[in-house]
Parts: C-alpha cells; structure tokens; sequence
C-alpha cells in the first residue's frame, strides 16, 4: 500500500505476533465500523486502513508447522475483504483514484504471495479466487480510452 496507516516497528511486532495481530485486526475492523456507525468516515477510513495493514502484515508473516491450511486460508479472505472494504470507504468519499489503488495493491501483494503456496493448491487457488474477486470488485468503466461515454 502506498500510504501507511501502521508503523515498521508495529508491523514488526504484528509478523512476530500473528496470533495477537489477529485478534488486533478484529478490533480495529470493529472500531472502523463503530465510527461509520457514527457518521465519521475519516476515522473509519483510518481505522480500516490500519485494519488492512494488519491483515497484510499477517500474511506475510512466517508461518509455524502448526497453522493449518484453514487458518491460513482465513487470514487470506480477511485481507481481500478488508482491501474491499476499506476501497469502498474511498469510493463513498468521491476517492476513486486511492479506491482503486487499495484494490490494485492487493492484488499486487495476493499475487507476490502465491507462488510460496504452491505445496498447498487449496490455498494457492483460494488466493487467486480472493484477486479475481477484488478485478470484480471494480467499478466498469464509463468511458472509454477516447474519453467517449460507454453504452
């Protein structure tokens, strides 16, 4: 993502800490949606957009022999949502341009991601479900490349 919403030491520390990042990633979802609730969506962007980072510093944190293909698979689907949601966030606000690039840099980082997966089909496949679901996510067009509206 190209602006952040989290800092390199607490990212550090969420890769470190993958089990307690979760548990942060809810909270903040949670706040995001307690401040939508509330009319402020400022603040719900920025609480979403912390929630995203956290979700993204969760997938690319090392993973223990333990976590099995499920908890995996839940953190990739919670990192996709998240980048929907908080692109929906921009695109409410009239923010189209930074709408677009949440989507596109999550994508970006699904695909990065996948080749490490590749001993692991179920997952593997379920990332590239999660950034085809984010291609569709994708307002159409309106116009076309000669600025002409679209039919």
């Amino acid at each position: 993502m190209r602006s952040s919403y989290i800092s390199s030491k607490y990212k550090q520390w969420l890769q470190a800490n993958p089990e307690d990042a979760r548990v942060q990633r809810t909270q903040m979802q949670q706040t995001a949606n307690r401040f939508l609730e509330e009319g402020d969506e400022a603040s719900a962007i920025h609480c979403s957009g912390q929630a995203l980072e956290i979700a993204q510093a969760i997938i690319q944190s090392l993973r223990s022999p333990e976590e099995g293909a499920t908890l995996i698979s839940q953190d990739f689907i919670a990192y996709g949502a998240l980048a929907i949601y908080l692109s929906n966030h921009y695109r409410a606000a009239g923010e189209k341009r930074a709408a677009q690039e949440i989507i596109q840099d999550a994508q970006q980082q699904l695909i990065a991601l996948t080749p490490l997966y590749a001993s692991e089909p179920q997952v593997a496949k379920l990332i590239q479900a999660i950034v085809q679901s984010l291609n569709d996510d994708q307002p159409s067009p309106t116009t076309g490349p000669d600025g002409q509206l679209l039919h």
